[in-house]
């Protein structure tokens, strides 16, 4: 799969375009999800944010143009270069850190538990994860989960968008594989024992961003807030 995915990155384009998920957007900067604007307020204390499968890294830099520390794994190195890339052209190269992982690997969770007493004290508020399209098999997404819930702020979050199990009936893209996509009941059954507060939704989503996310899909979102 990394070789499908450095194939798919190297092209010029980029394949799901260079503005942030939408979903993503609004939740960073809305202050419906806790009260307060982490793009606002929270970004005068320089806080870092977990950017994981990140890609291309249309949200990494979105995160970092906010003022956020943007840390970003992914194990594509044609994702790093075009990232940095997109990251250079918009000014703010200098707030993301991309880290060439594989998330299915032990290495990957070791090294996010570790964030917590690796990293230096003035970057250690880890107030976020963001997840979008990180299809993996469900033990692999879970334990990164626990993971990231281990080393963020007690009021951190995680943000989560994907293909839920009726995108098998749309052409928007995703994996064919049933069992790569999301279900409500599951997500409530990760989340619920992690964060205090977790609102999931599911709805039929217009997509349209780049080449390979075109058109309607089941998208399915979770906000979680509030480490417990």
């Amino acid at each position: 799969m990394k070789d499908f995915w450095n194939e798919r990155y190297r092209a010029d384009e980029f394949a799901y375009g260079k503005a942030p998920n939408k979903a993503f957007h609004d939740f960073l900067t809305s202050d419906a999800h806790s009260g307060q604007s982490y793009s606002t307020e929270k970004a005068l204390q320089d806080p870092t944010v977990l950017c994981l499968a990140e890609g291309e890294g249309r949200n990494a830099v979105f995160v970092a143009s906010q003022g956020c520390q943007v840390l970003a794994l992914d194990y594509s190195e044609e994702g790093r270069r075009k990232t940095l890339s997109l990251a250079q052209e918009m000014g703010v190269v200098d707030r993301i850190e991309y880290h060439v992982m594989d998330l299915t690997s032990t290495e990957s969770l070791d090294w996010i538990r570790s964030l917590r007493s690796n990293m230096p004290e003035e970057k250690r508020v880890v107030i976020g994860a963001v997840f979008c399209f990180t299809h993996l098999p469900s033990e692999i997404c879970n334990s990164l989960y626990e993971a990231c819930a281990s080393i963020l702020e007690p009021d951190g979050w995680i943000f989560l968008e994907g293909f839920g199990k009726e995108q098998l009936h749309y052409q928007s893209g995703g994996p064919k594989n049933e069992a790569l996509l999301f279900e409500e009941v599951s997500l409530k059954e990760t989340f619920r024992p992690l964060f205090k507060d977790v609102k999931i939704s599911s709805e039929i989503k217009q997509l349209d961003e780049g080449p390979y996310h075109q058109g309607e899909g089941h998208l399915i979102t979770v906000h979680a807030h509030g480490v417990k």
